[in-house]
C-alpha cells in the first residue's frame, strides 16, 4: 500500500473513492481552488490518499482552522474526509492514513487534534482507539410556532465583512472554534458549505442594521443553522419576525451558540444535545486534561458554522 499526495493521483480515481463515500466526483483541480481561495488548506492540499495498484483504498484529509483557548488563538488540525473504500473497509486502511497525517501535523508543530464525526459511524471506535475523546455535541432548540409580529425585515445579503462583524461580538467569551476566518465567505463558496444563500440581515424599521441570521424552510419547519445580534434585546425581535413570516410548523435553531442558551429558553425552545454529531479531540503531546481546560470544554466551548468542517 503506498501513501500519496493529491497531485500523485488521477482525477478518475479521486470521484470512484469520492463516489463510494461521499456521493459526489472530485478532481485535482478543486483541490487546487482551495488551496488558493481557503487559507485554512496548506498548500499541499491536506490530503493523503492510500493506492494500491491503479485503486485507491481511502484517502484523509486535515485543514488548519484556527482555535480559542484560554491562553490565546493556536493553530489546530482539523480532521476531514475520512474515507475508505467499501470492499476495502477494515482492513486497517484509514489507520495507516491516520497515522502518516498524525506525522505531519507534528512536524508543522500543530498540538490540537480535532474531529467533527458522527458517533453512529464504525470509524468512531477507531477514532477512540487512536486516542481521540467526545468533548462536544451541538445543542439543538425548538419550539411551535406562534402568532409574533416585529418591524424587523431581512434582507439576502452576503454582506460577509458585517457578518464577521457581528458573528465575532456573538462568540465573545467562547472557546473552540469560534475565530472567524476573514474569508469565510469565499471559502464557502468554493467548498460549497454552508450554504451562503441562506444569510439574510436582519434590518429594524429605521433601516438600521440590528444583526443577521441563517435560515431555511425544510418539511414545513423553519430552520436556522446561525444568529448574531448586535444587541442582545434584538434577539426576540429577530424571532418575532420569524414567526410573523413563516408557515412552517416549528422553530429549529441548530448549533445554539451558548451565549443565548439563556435567551432560548426563556423565549420557549426546549434545547438538547443528545445528538449522534459529536466534536472529537486528541493532543499529540498526550497531556489530554490540561488541554481540555485550555480549551473551555464544557459550558463554553462551540463550534461556528463556518468553522466546522
Amino acid at each position: 500500500m503506498e501513501i500519496l499526495f493529491y497531485d500523485e493521483v488521477e482525477d478518475w480515481q479521486m470521484s470512484e473513492l469520492n463516489l463510494a463515500c461521499f456521493d459526489h466526483p472530485y478532481s485535482r483541480e478543486q483541490v487546487e481552488e482551495r488551496i488558493d481561495k481557503d487559507d485554512r488548506v496548506p498548500d499541499w492540499g491536506g490530503e493523503l490518499y492510500a493506492k494500491e495498484g491503479e485503486k485507491l483504498l481511502g484517502c484523509v484529509g486535515v485543514i488548519y482552522p484556527k482555535v480559542r483557548t484560554k491562553e490565546g488563538v493556536r493553530k489546530a488540525a482539523g480532521i476531514r474526509n475520512v474515507c475508505t473504500r467499501p470492499s476495502e473497509s477494515g482492513k486497517g486502511v484509514a489507520k495507516h492514513l491516520l497515522e502518516r497525517l498524525h506525522d505531519i501535523i507534528e512536524e508543522r508543530g500543530v498540538r490540537y487534534s480535532l474531529l467533527l464525526t458522527s458517533a453512529f459511524l464504525i470509524a468512531h471506535n477507531l477514532y477512540m482507539r487512536m486516542g481521540y475523546r467526545d468533548i462536544h455535541k451541538p445543542t439543538v432548540g425548538y419550539k411551535k410556532v406562534e402568532d409574533g409580529s416585529s418591524r424587523v425585515r431581512f434582507e439576502k445579503e452576503k454582506n460577509f465583512d458585517y457578518v464577521h462583524s457581528a458573528y465575532s461580538e456573538s462568540v465573545d467569551g467562547l472557546y473552540g472554534l469560534v475565530e472567524r476566518e476573514e474569508d469565510f465567505g469565499r471559502a464557502a463558496e468554493v467548498r460549497g458549505v454552508p450554504d451562503n444563500d441562506l444569510l439574510r440581515i436582519a434590518y429594524d424599521e429605521n433601516d438600521e442594521r440590528i444583526g443577521y441570521i441563517r435560515f431555511a424552510e425544510k418539511r414545513k419547519h423553519l430552520v436556522c443553522d446561525e444568529i448574531a445580534v448586535e444587541k442582545p434585546a434584538d434577539l426576540s425581535r429577530i424571532f418575532e419576525a420569524l414567526e410573523g413570516e413563516t408557515d412552517g410548523r416549528d422553530i429549529v435553531v441548530k448549533f445554539v451558540n451558548p451565549n443565548y442558551r439563556d435567551f432560548l429558553e426563556n423565549y420557549g425552545f426546549r434545547l438538547f444535545d443528545d445528538l449522534w454529531e459529536v466534536i472529537m479531540f486528541k493532543d499529540l503531546e498526550n497531556d489530554m486534561e490540561e488541554s481540555l481546560d485550555r480549551l473551555g470544554v464544557g459550558d463554553r466551548f462551540h463550534v461556528g458554522i463556518y468553522e466546522g468542517y
